[in-house]
Parts: structure tokens; sequence; C-alpha cells
């Protein structure tokens, strides 16, 4: 007669046992044949059905030395997008996470930015005559186009009066048309 392994989650370190192996404790697996059980490893907690190890979902993590029946949310500033994981990783410039248990960062917003990591509000907004794309680290200012001029009170780009014109970016003024035009 073959001798039987252990099944998953037992254990025997016995020569020529005859009983059935050994039940890993609560909090502790083991893989089938094993001599020991262990804990689970970080970004796995215990399962209560199986007494085995279940990873935790985005948006949360267990450390190593966390408790090993709980997973934790990713603080807000942070996220995880992959199950199973130790740890959270922080928001880059650019995003921000206003919420815990966030399996993504967010984008700023179009016309505003954020130079800071693991922001946790949302982001500032640009200055008058200043855009951005979504997701930036800072704010361009907005040329003003043929046709406009740049008002020095306020920096605000205004359309020329009928009859004038400007044609570089950024004109300061608007000059007269010429005759016919």
């Amino acid at each position: 007669v073959a001798c039987k392994r252990c099944e998953k989650n037992s254990f025997s370190s016995d020569k020529n046992r005859t009983v059935p192996c050994d039940q890993c404790a609560s909090g502790r697996t083991s893989d089938s044949g094993s001599t020991k059980c262990s804990d689970c490893a970080a970004g796995k907690i215990v399962n209560a059905l199986t007494n085995g190890c279940s990873e935790c979902l985005k948006g949360k993590y267990r450390g190593g030395a966390d408790n090993v029946t709980t997973c934790r949310k990713c603080p807000s500033g942070y996220y995880t997008d992959a199950t199973g994981q130790g740890s959270c990783l922080p928001c880059i410039p650019g995003e921000y996470n206003d919420v815990t248990g966030a399996g993504a960062c967010k984008l700023c917003e179009k016309n505003s930015f954020s130079k800071e990591k693991n922001r946790t509000v949302p982001c500032d907004q640009c200055l008058t005559g200043e855009t951005s794309d979504p997701g930036s680290v800072k704010c361009d200012r907005t040329p003003c186009k043929a046709g406009t001029y740049k008002n020095i009170i306020d920096g605000k780009c205004e359309d020329c009066p009928k009859g004038w014109k400007s044609e570089q970016l950024d004109a300061t003024e608007c000059t007269h048309c010429d005759e016919g035009t």
C-alpha cells in the first residue's frame, strides 16, 4: 500500500504515520504533502471557509506584519490596481485620490494640475489665461492668437475691434487694418 500525501492545509513531519495528517491552525496554510504550515504571505488573508489563504482585492492590501484575517483599504492618496498586494502605491503628480480603498488614482481634470504625490484632494485650478490637459503637473499660458491682443491689466486675450488687426501671437495691441482690407 502506497503512502498518502497530506492534504492541502494539513501537515505531518512523522515517518511511518498511520493516522491522517494534522490540520494547520487558523491563519496558517500548507500545500499538499507539506511537513509544516506557514502564515499567509503579505497580500493574502486566511479564508475562513477553507482555512487556506485568499488574495486581498484591488484597493486593499495586507502587509506581512498586519492581522492575517483582514485586508486593509488603501488610504486616500494611494491605490492598488491588482489583487494580492502587500502595500499600496502612491498617486503620482498629475493624479489624486480622495477616497479610501481605491483601485486607481484619478487624473487631474482639464485646466487643473498637481505637482504632489499622494495627493488626497482634487487638483489646483490653472490661473486665468492658462490651460492644461488631464493628468497635468503644470499649466501652460494660452497665447493670444492672431486677431486678438493681450490685455496688460488682467492678461486675458481680447478680440481686436472691427477695423483693427493683430498678426502675431501674444500681441499687446492691435493696429489699424490696411486700406481696402
